[in-house]
């Protein structure tokens, strides 16, 4: 998890906060729901959400992927 000083304009005033950037790593197929769960518990109305295709070519890393998202 990384820290940063952010500022942003929201609703026409200028904001300033920490925010924290999480990265996580997961199948395509579960990106909806655990966007649902992380809207229910953000304190933001409009957060960031971004994904990231995520491809190797370390076959292993990609199995061992699919196997703790099962």
């Amino acid at each position: 998890m990384l820290e940063s000083d952010s500022k942003w304009n929201w609703k026409n005033e200028l904001e300033e906060s920490k925010e924290y950037l999480v990265i996580m790593k997961t199948k395509k197929e579960l990106a909806k729901e655990i966007f649902e769960i992380i809207k229910q518990i953000h304190s933001y109305e409009c957060f960031e959400f971004a994904i990231f295709e995520l491809d190797s070519c370390n076959e292993d890393y990609l199995k061992w992927i699919e196997e703790e998202t099962k």
